[in-house]
């Protein structure tokens, strides 16, 4: 069971202004919310808290995020 608080922080309308940089958690990368259905079925986001929160988002998000494309 995963009990640990998870945050996940979900952006519209915004520009790339720089990579993601964290030094001491591990690697991150800016993705747009259309490609996580293909990231999770490709095994590339696999950590249970990740998939709770982005799954989450995207079914509160409908059809719609699927289509937007962020750049």
């Amino acid at each position: 069971m995963v009990r640990n608080a998870h945050h996940v922080f979900l952006a519209r309308g915004v520009e790339r202004v720089g990579e993601a940089t964290e030094l001491n958690e591990g690697t991150f990368e800016w993705v747009a919310l259309a490609d996580v259905p293909e990231l999770i079925a490709k095994g590339r986001i696999a950590n249970s808290g990740s998939l709770v929160g982005l799954l989450h988002v995207l079914a509160l998000s409908g059809p719609d995020a699927r289509a937007s494309r962020a750049e």
